[in-house]
């Protein structure tokens, strides 16, 4: 073993992980469907066959949407555009205040608003979603303020941030299913936060509050950095402390869903030790347990795995740790999603475009490299969420009605008797599932 593979132990020297993840993926990722076929007289159909493919995945596969026609040619944009609408189904949708309200009063929702990097309009990104057929999930309602507002008392902030909720909600609340509400709230060094505001006891208490009144239908999740969260995996974790004091304090607290980031930043010298924790079935296994006792959907809300290099090494130890963490982060029964953050590398965080020496471009950790080919672990990925974690199949000779066990989803079914067909919609649910077909077709 490499020095570079070293980080793989974990994984490699666990000898059931491949076989319990695979058992808990077809317990808590599969439901029974029993389709009733009826013929056009009322009675059952006899002996047809009934095809079923799925179309759609209950599980949420995404990643984020910050590059959407930013590149520096339209042939990169174009192929930035096919690979998110072929490879996942969620998108999440830069909503910083900071760079939608950049100005007091200057809203930056409508396309044709002035340039960002990384943050195009929030109206361009939903319109792409809608074309692409990609839920859209907006990050973050209360993180990363704008300079204007770094100014403001306490209850100054409070009063401006409410009218941004107010803007947000009025403008997307029916078009954005879920929001992120608040973000790395137990780390305090930066300047995404750095206002009196912050200091207050119910900082994060008001932000749900406050969200709640103005997104009333809608999915409020609170999101956290991970290496806050390395140990204990008990009742002590910090994180785990904050979500049991709110619950306790409002048991109605409008805490939806339990969001993790999943950054595998570090040092190639510290990725050893790294490895101890965050590519350690056991460890994550217990950090997710923990978590699953408030019983409430919980989603990996932004993950980076580095290669480091562009070496084939390299590229393919990031793909292996990358296919074992979605294996055990699907399997999980808490798990509602994954959400790989950035795609492409040369455009992310804190570096100039292009600048592979800062920032988070030095990680290597996209899934495409800065020319947009795919590295191995995009392969991966894509090999799991298109045939490994994909159902379809025959059913022949079937009478009266037919049964599969398959991946939660959308699926489109067809009954064939005779040479004629019948072609229905079928949603599977991962408890299980039924439908009655009419299909009109003859005994």
């Amino acid at each position: 073993m490499s020095a570079r593979e070293d980080v793989l132990k974990y994984f490699r020297e666990d000898r059931d992980f491949f076989k319990r993840t695979q058992a808990e993926t077809d317990r808590n990722r599969k439901g029974d469907a029993e389709i009733f076929v009826l013929a056009a007289n009322g009675e059952p159909l006899r002996e047809f066959a009934l095809e079923y493919r799925q179309t759609g995945h209950a599980y949420k596969f995404g990643t984020n949407v910050f590059m959407l026609d930013q590149f520096e040619t339209e042939a990169k944009n174009a192929l930035y555009r096919k690979t998110l609408t072929e490879t996942f189904n969620l998108a999440t949708l830069p909503c910083y205040w900071y760079a939608y309200e950049p100005e007091e009063g200057e809203l930056r929702f409508k396309k044709d608003s002035r340039y960002i990097y990384r943050r195009p309009p929030v109206d361009a990104t939903l319109d792409f979603c809608k074309e692409a057929g990609l839920e859209p999930k907006a990050h973050c309602l209360n993180y990363c303020y704008p300079e204007w507002a770094k100014k403001l008392t306490a209850k100054e902030t409070r009063v401006a941030l409410e009218r941004w909720f107010k803007a947000m909600a009025e403008r997307y609340r029916s078009k954005i299913p879920t929001f992120e509400v608040t973000n790395e709230t137990l780390l305090y060094e930066g300047s995404a936060w750095a206002t009196p505001f912050y200091e207050d006891d119910d900082y994060v208490e008001w932000s749900f509050q406050t969200a709640r009144k103005h997104f009333p239908e809608n999915r409020l999740m609170i999101n956290e950095e991970w290496n806050a969260l390395k140990l204990p995996r008990n009742n002590r974790n910090p994180y785990y402390m904050q979500i049991e004091r709110i619950l306790k304090n409002d048991p109605d607290a409008p805490i939806d869903e339990i969001g993790f980031q999943f950054h595998a930043f570090c040092e190639r010298e510290g990725e050893s030790e790294l490895a101890k924790t965050m590519y350690n079935p056991e460890y994550i296994t217990g950090i997710l347990d923990l978590f699953a006792r408030f019983g409430k959907p919980i989603q990996l809300t932004e993950m980076t795995v580095p290669a480091f290099f562009n070496e084939a090494e390299d590229e393919e130890v990031q793909a292996e740790l990358i296919e074992n963490l979605y294996r055990l982060f699907f399997s999980h029964r808490a798990m509602e999603g994954i959400v790989y953050w950035n795609l492409v590398d040369g455009y992310t965080a804190h570096a100039a475009l292009g600048d592979m020496t800062r920032g988070e471009n030095r990680y290597h950790g996209a899934l495409m490299r800065f020319d947009m080919t795919k590295k191995p672990a995009l392969k991966r990925l894509e090999g799991l969420f298109k045939k490994e974690w994909h159902s379809e199949g025959l059913i022949k000779n079937a009478s009266g009605q037919a049964g599969f066990r398959g991946f939660a989803g959308d699926y489109e079914l067809s009954v064939v008797k005779d040479g004629k067909k019948f072609e229905s919609k079928f949603k599977l649910e991962k408890d299980g599932s039924s439908a009655v077909l009419r299909t009109g077709l003859e005994n």
